[in-house]
């Protein structure tokens, strides 16, 4: 089957999702846009007056759109980016945050990222290792700075191929007090809300549920994201089961 659609699409003259993207358009019963795309191809094709150097790939999504695909993620994000900048560690250890700020990180500071599912990168500031967060292969009170964002709730639900564990998130943050030395900071993020478990997605906590699990840690910065940035907690107008993010900076006394 993957043979006589690579032979498809070359013969269509199409990339090698091409294929692929113009199926779905279809099923979406998009044919304005295809007929569309159709007529420019061909004028494109003409005016350059060599077919043969152009490889079809049809996007439509692209003109209404940016590529940001979820705005807390974007948010909190640049958040933690902001605290490592101010903070300037000297090593960062990240757990299970996104690819591409465990890669700005790296580029602030030497940095080594744990994740169940470690990234398969390569870059010289930056050293990928498999571990859990309940289990971190650090000793106590060694660890300058620590960033993880929105991977305690997820914590012994299965969900990313760990197992259940109903006390998953208390030995995630037990855990992070253990290795974090005095001076400490922990650049952290977790759905906010009224507190409940939707499974096997994430926990959502209330604010001072998860901050008393961080007992000698005082808040050097706090933000709500809904996604925007705000500083007001919107909990008091949330509903069971709907949720924002917390986004906290804490340091260990």
């Amino acid at each position: 089957m993957k043979d006589f659609l690579k032979k498809l699409n070359y013969r269509l003259g199409l990339h090698p999702r091409g294929l692929i993207n113009l199926l779905y358009y279809i099923i979406q019963f998009r044919f304005g846009e295809i007929y569309s795309f159709w007529l420019e191809t061909r004028r494109y094709k003409k005016e350059l007056q060599n077919s043969n150097k152009v490889i079809i790939y049809p996007n439509f999504c692209d003109k209404k759109s940016t590529t940001v695909i979820d705005e807390y993620y974007f948010y909190q994000d640049v958040w933690a980016a902001k605290m490592a900048i101010s903070i300037k560690p000297k090593k960062i250890v990240d757990i299970g945050s996104t690819a591409l700020l465990v890669g700005f990180l790296s580029q602030l500071a030497e940095t080594v990222s744990i994740d169940i599912r470690p990234l398969t990168v390569s870059l010289g500031n930056l050293t990928c290792k498999r571990y859990s967060i309940t289990e971190l292969p650090f000793s106590d009170n060694s660890i300058e700075y620590i960033n993880s964002l929105c991977v305690i709730e997820h914590v012994g639900l299965g969900r990313y191929g760990d197992g259940l564990d109903i006390k998953g998130a208390e030995k995630a943050c037990a855990e992070l007090r253990r290795v974090l030395r005095q001076g400490g900071y922990l650049v952290a993020s977790v759905p906010l809300g009224p507190s409940c478990v939707v499974f096997n997605a994430h926990r959502i906590f209330g604010r001072d549920e998860f901050l008393e699990m961080f007992p000698g840690f005082e808040i050097m910065e706090e933000i709500f994201c809904v996604p925007e940035y705000t500083k007001t907690n919107p909990t008091l107008t949330m509903k069971r089961g709907e949720s924002h993010i917390l986004c906290v900076c804490l340091r260990k006394k």
